[in-house]
């Protein structure tokens, strides 16, 4: 290239040389013809050093490019690749490697939020399910696996003691999953349960003594049970009738008591086993099955009968559920919907 071009300044300088006749005129052309060839070779070595400078670029950026380390999620010393996180909460983690300018995106938008603040990676779960975040540095990229899962079911209280006919109890839960169910293990029916999902607060009554579990249950995280207890002030001392629908105990002391073998126990107002009703006065009692072997802790069911009329008594004839509270040396008692009796023991 540059030889045809020195080949091309020598033919003309003949040219000049020719014309050497005419000073002005010559004079012209030749500066004319240097003006041009001046520009050529110019042009020529800008092009040459652009090109020098171009390829030296290309050197470095492809040096650089294997300088740049891989991108790493967290401050351990590994990488994380996978995070669980619980709904509507926010988690930061410091990012390094790369250029050490961060771009983030996530795969699924509705589960999670994804933000870089200069070298810190924002994580925000809006929705249970998995999702996959994607962060690049430069020519360099690293995913990390986002699990957005509900948060530890939380109960305010584990144990209560309450009173019958008190004021309402009111517990707050909250945590776990879209669904949380209540699972109440009340077999007595000693509360009434009012529950407010758009608060997350349980309202608790209870109606007589007794015990019961609530445990509250979601997909994915373990449950939380909250035990209540319900009891009436007062002694058990006398055998008898006692109502627990109220905050103390309502006593029904007998005139007479009867213990058959077999049969149970009457307890009467009256000095007759059957009750007594003349016309003018009732008299009622009332006779409990007998229980062999009582034992601390164990269910039952106990026949009941009321005299002299099934209605009679504070609590009808029927078969009932009880529960055998206490065994003491001569006596045990048994707690049912509403009462408790205090009974002899079988000989």
């Amino acid at each position: 290239m540059y030889k045809n071009a020195l080949n091309d300044v020598f033919h003309r300088l003949g040219n000049v040389f020719y014309l050497l006749g005419k000073p002005n005129k010559i004079k012209r052309k030749v500066n004319n013809k240097f003006d041009k060839i001046n520009n050529i070779i110019m042009k020529h070595t800008i092009i040459m050093s652009l090109l020098a400078v171009f390829l030296g670029l290309m050197s470095c950026e492809k040096g650089n490019k294997d300088e740049y380390p891989e991108i790493k999620v967290g401050k351990g010393s590994e990488s994380l690749k996978e995070i669980s996180i619980n709904k509507l909460t926010e988690r930061k983690i410091v990012l390094s490697g790369g250029n050490e300018k961060f771009l983030a995106n996530v795969e699924n938008s509705k589960l999670a939020q994804v933000t870089i603040h200069k070298d810190t990676l924002k994580i925000k779960g809006l929705f249970e399910g998995e999702t996959f975040a994607t962060i690049t540095s430069h020519d360099r990229k690293a995913h990390l696996k986002i699990n957005v899962i509900p948060q530890e079911i939380s109960i305010s209280q584990d144990y209560i003691l309450l009173h019958p006919r008190d004021e309402s109890k009111f517990v707050s839960l909250t945590g776990g999953g879209d669904i949380v169910n209540l699972d109440v293990d009340d077999p007595y029916g000693i509360l009434n349960l009012k529950w407010n999902g758009k608060t997350n607060i349980l309202e608790i009554n209870a109606l007589h003594e007794g015990e019961a579990t609530i445990t509250a249950v979601s997909n994915g995280v373990a449950s939380k049970t909250l035990k209540v207890v319900v009891r009436s002030e007062g002694n058990l001392e006398k055998l008898g009738y006692y109502s627990s629908y109220s905050r103390t105990l309502s006593h029904i002391e007998p005139k007479l008591v009867v213990k058959r073998a077999g049969v149970g126990t009457w307890f009467t107002n009256s000095t007759v086993p059957y009750g007594v009703n003349d016309g003018f006065n009732q008299r009622s009692a009332v006779r409990v099955g007998e229980i062999l072997n009582p034992q601390k802790g164990q269910n039952v069911q106990v026949e009941i009968k009321s005299f002299p009329y099934p209605t009679s008594f504070s609590i009808g004839t029927g078969t009932y559920p009880v529960f055998v509270e206490e065994v003491r040396d001569t006596t045990f008692v048994i707690r049912g919907k509403g009462f408790k009796f205090v009974l002899p023991k079988p000989e």
